[in-house]
């Protein structure tokens, strides 16, 4: 039983490598006989090739796949190729062609007068015309694309006409130099940013988020150009009130300011009055005290009272200095009372001296120099 089975599979196997080596033999024959076949030929040739093959057998072992594999890629690679070919030639004849009827052409034009070369020149400006409005034409009877994106982040949709230069395409009749909106035709249904058909701009897919993003952002800087002008015109009012505010609150200031500066003025008049008043009751008491003989009775307090620059004289060392500011203070007095002023000024000045010279004795003893301090301070008053 098993050499039975080893002979089948010795068998299967001869038969399998068999069958590949014929598949080999038939695709070398068919590339053989491609590479014999003209070009125009090859197109025919290699879809008749593969339909036999598609409509005979498929192949079913690994081998024969991939040499199927690379049989309809050579094809289709010689197939390109013939084509390569076959557009050079004709590029080639057609270049041969021009240069050919530019070489007949030049000796005839090297020849003709001024007025033909006029008239010439004319007639190519006519012609150049008529092909530059039948252009036009057809390009209006075309669909236009879309102009360019009015509102939203979308991307702009140019034109063939070098990204829509002035002359403007509508998008409502498919002309140019208006927009949709000022378009004089009547309306038809589509999207004014995209163009597309059977939708309005509030309806598209496409645009009616940016569309309602756009309206809103629009109202809204409607409402701030509305309402600038009665907020200018507020500020205008409060800064006008408060102008006025402030023009009053100084306006009071200043009235406050004056009416003090008056009192303290009055105050100071009353007090300068009392002092003259006060100056001229111990005047006549030291007149009256000169006249009595009561020169006892007048003190030193009576000096800076009649005259106040004598309280400054006193403040200097030299009692002749004082003596001489005294004189020149009370002119115009009465002589008695200027003797008894002058009279006071020696006195008080004796006195010093009779106190320095007992402070200079009696050196050292403090309790003797405070002692005979209060005592000339009691004479003094």
């Amino acid at each position: 039983m098993e050499t039975d089975r080893d002979s089948k599979e010795v068998v299967g196997t001869e038969s399998k490598e068999d069958y590949s080596e014929s598949w080999i033999e038939a695709i070398n024959s068919t590339e053989q006989m491609i590479e014999s076949i003209s070009p125009p030929l090859l197109s025919l040739v290699t879809s008749d090739a593969d339909s036999t093959i598609e409509e005979t057998e498929a192949p079913t072992n690994k081998k024969a796949r991939e040499l199927s594999l690379r049989m309809s890629g050579r094809a289709s690679r010689q197939e390109d190729e013939a084509v390569k070919q076959q557009q050079k030639q004709l590029t080639e004849t057609l270049v041969d062609e021009k240069a050919r009827k530019e070489n007949k052409e030049r000796p005839a034009a090297a020849t003709v007068d001024s007025e033909s070369r006029i008239n010439a020149k004319s007639s190519t400006m006519v012609v150049t015309d008529d092909e530059a409005g039948k252009s036009k034409r057809a390009k209006c009877d075309l669909p236009i694309k879309k102009t360019g994106v009015r509102f939203g982040n979308l991307k702009p949709i140019p034109t063939d006409r070098d990204l829509d230069p002035p002359p403007f395409a509508c998008l409502n009749c498919w002309r140019y130099n208006h927009r949709s909106d000022e378009c004089p035709a009547p309306r038809k249904l589509h999207c004014d940013n995209c163009g597309r058909k059977g939708e309005t701009t509030s309806t598209c897919p496409r645009c009616r988020d940016e569309h309602q993003r756009f309206i809103c952002e629009l109202e809204s800087r409607r409402a701030k150009e509305r309402a600038e002008p009665e907020r200018q015109s507020r500020t205008s009012i409060q800064g006008s009130n408060k102008a006025k505010e402030r023009a009053e609150q100084e306006a009071i200031y200043r009235a406050k300011v004056e009416a003090a500066r008056k009192s303290n003025a009055l105050e100071d008049e009353e007090k300068r009055r009392r002092a003259a008043a006060a100056q001229a009751e111990e005047l006549r008491r030291a007149q009256e005290g000169a006249r009595t003989g009561a020169i006892s009775k007048i003190k030193s307090i009576v000096v800076p009272v009649i005259a106040p620059g004598v309280a400054l004289a006193e403040q200097r060392r030299s009692w002749s200095d004082k003596i001489l500011y005294a004189l020149r203070s009370t002119e115009g007095f009465d002589p008695k009372l200027r003797q008894v002023i002058i009279q006071r000024l020696i006195d008080e000045e004796k006195a010093e001296k009779a106190q320095a010279e007992e402070i200079s004795i009696n050196g050292g003893d403090e309790e003797k120099k405070e002692d005979l301090s209060k005592k000339s301070r009691q004479d003094q008053d």
